[in-house]
């Protein structure tokens, strides 16, 4: 394959079902809530890719891969738990990619994890021996990074919508950006979900 386009951003989603996502803010709100609000949290339209892999490692190992396959040279993957996330850091991720001297973009979150992970090619030494979903993950990927000799551009800090706090820092997020992620800030709206963020 000549002509590759120069990137394809990949957000990473669970099937929304209740009880099954975002387990860590219930309580405060319910499982029913928490579906609703992480189903928000996904964009209008998308085209589907299947996630390859026993686990999230080996799903995110894959992904470049399969973004090569349909003509991409370079992938950013993002959680779809940061639906506040400023777009300039995802374009600011391509930019650094663009870059001969990058060959990983990290995002880091505020929690320990990442929010954004970006490459050129597969670097499955990137997602071995990773703690997942744990605070040690940034810590532990760029440790992986720097074994395999691979050059890192860090992004700004960020966060994951994973907690009762996460969720105070988002209504005011959205309280400070009245256009910004309308769906999600629809199911905040609700009575029962405001009430029961705060």
């Amino acid at each position: 394959m000549t002509d590759l386009q120069a990137g394809l951003l990949i957000i990473m989603a669970k099937q929304p079902r209740a009880g099954a996502v975002k387990t860590r803010l219930c309580p405060p709100l319910t499982p029913a809530q928490a579906e609703a609000l992480y189903s928000a949290f996904l964009p209008d339209s998308f085209v589907l890719l299947p996630q390859r892999g026993a686990n999230l490692g080996e799903r995110l190992s894959n992904l470049p891969a399969q973004a090569r396959a349909l003509g991409f040279a370079a992938v950013a993957m993002i959680s779809s738990d940061s639906p506040t996330l400023p777009p300039a850091l995802v374009a600011r991720a391509f930019a650094e990619l663009a870059r001969p001297a990058v060959d990983v973009v990290l995002g880091p979150c505020t929690d320990g994890g990442y929010y954004l992970i970006g490459l050129h090619a597969p670097q499955p030494a990137l997602f071995t021996g990773i703690t997942w979903s744990t605070d040690q993950v940034t810590t532990q990927t760029l440790a992986a990074a720097a074994g395999a000799g691979l050059r890192v551009a860090l992004l700004p800090p960020w966060y994951d919508t994973d907690t009762a706090d996460d969720l105070i820092r988002l209504q005011v997020d959205l309280a400070d950006d009245p256009a910004g992620a309308p769906h999600t800030r629809a199911v905040l709206m609700h009575p029962c979900v405001a009430a029961a963020g705060h």
